[in-house]
């Protein structure tokens, strides 16, 4: 990680001093994961398959029919890549700030600060050690192509040209899997992302003594600040077709590509308001208030604000109280980010397991039961 900042300021006079603040940061770091693999992602294989033993096959139910015909039957593997090692996401961001600005004194108890910031992040991501699901089948439907005593393994996509480069992917044999095969199914996928944020704020504070702004119990005047802020965050986040797509297995979900952008525009005041002090029973009574005006285009607009209360029978003793408002909008990646239930993103041609249209997979028969449905919560008449 490097990292890089400047401060500086040049007074004027007293009612301008100009500052400006620079920030960069470069930052790399790799996390890693138990080795990816097939997670039941082909849930077929074919009766003709070269790599399996007679007994593997008289295992999975292939009669001699369908032996004959490659008949493709049902069956899920669950296997993880130990050969080719664990998964890594390599993340490699980069930021900039700057902000530039003035200050100073508007008159006697009032001040003034103005200033504009522009920040970058440039987010990017690789992941490696994964397969694509597409090759992962591939390399599993072998055939022999040895009319001979001996075996020649060979992808089916490679007899009829479909995938040239296909390299079958032995799991049914012990040290049978090759580093080719590995290459084959592995490819990295990629994340580009940037997030940029502007923001232009002014803002006035003092007091009210010298105009008569002061309670006749406190020795203090009353204080406030006074603003306006105008803030806009953007994100362009793309993605490859392979996270796009869901094609790689291991990765819980399809990591869609999102771009977007909020804007607002916020008024805000503060304000401390003594209304007694150095008194007896009343070292200090003070009212501390604030609101905040937020507009954030389409119509929506919110109010925040604060009310609160000291009391200070003594220098030693202070009573505290206070109601507030909050709200918290939506940002960038909550509002843009596409729906989907990551790890259990079952493809949309499947339909609701608990639903009348859902074909899990293969075969009807793996419906869930009503009961089953029930137990996710659902009611009974609910489940089709």
């Amino acid at each position: 990680m490097y990292n890089f900042g400047a401060l500086g300021h040049y007074e004027l006079n007293e009612h301008a001093d100009v500052f400006t603040e620079l920030m960069f940061t470069d930052y790399r770091t790799i996390a890693q994961i138990a080795p990816a693999g097939n997670f039941f992602a082909t849930s077929t294989i074919n009766c003709d398959n070269a790599m399996m033993s007679a007994s593997q096959i008289a295992a999975i139910g292939c009669t001699a029919g369908q032996i004959a015909a490659g008949t493709s039957v049902p069956m899920y593997i669950g296997r993880r890549n130990v050969e080719g090692g664990p998964r890594q996401q390599d993340f490699h961001n980069s930021s900039f700030r700057g902000v530039f600005g003035v200050r100073g004194a508007i008159s006697s108890g009032w001040n003034y600060d103005v200033g504009a910031q522009f920040s970058r992040v440039s987010a990017n991501q690789t992941t490696n050690g994964y397969f694509v699901t597409t090759r992962m089948a591939r390399a599993l439907d072998v055939v022999d192509t040895n009319p001979g005593p001996g075996v020649t393994l060979t992808c089916r996509s490679v007899v009829n040209g479909t995938d040239p480069a296909c390299v079958p992917w032995n799991v049914f044999q012990t040290g049978q899997i090759t580093q080719a095969a590995l290459n084959y199914m592995s490819a990295p996928g990629l994340q580009l992302g940037v997030i940029d944020q502007e923001v232009i704020n002014a803002q006035v504070n003092g007091d009210f003594g010298g105009m008569g702004g002061q309670s006749p119990w406190a020795s203090e005047p009353i204080k406030a600040a006074f603003g306006a802020e105008y803030r806009r965050d953007k994100l362009n986040n793309q993605t490859d077709d392979l996270l796009t797509n869901f094609a790689l297995s291991g990765t819980g979900g399809p990591t869609i590509s999102l771009n977007g952008s909020t804007n607002v525009t916020d008024l805000f005041m503060e304000g401390r308001i003594p209304l007694v002090q150095d008194k007896t029973g009343a070292h200090e009574i003070l009212l501390d208030v604030a609101y905040r005006y937020s507009d954030y285009g389409s119509s929506l607009t919110t109010d925040t604000y604060k009310f609160g209360g000291d009391w200070a029978p003594t220098q030693d003793i202070r009573f505290r109280a206070s109601y507030q408002r909050a709200v918290r909008a939506a940002n960038v990646i909550e509002l843009f980010t596409a729906q989907g239930f990551n790890l259990f993103d079952i493809p949309l041609t499947k339909g609701d397991p608990c639903g009348a249209t859902y074909q899990a997979l293969v075969n009807p028969a793996y419906k869930p039961t009503q009961a089953q449905c029930v137990a996710t919560g659902m009611t009974a008449a609910g489940v089709v």
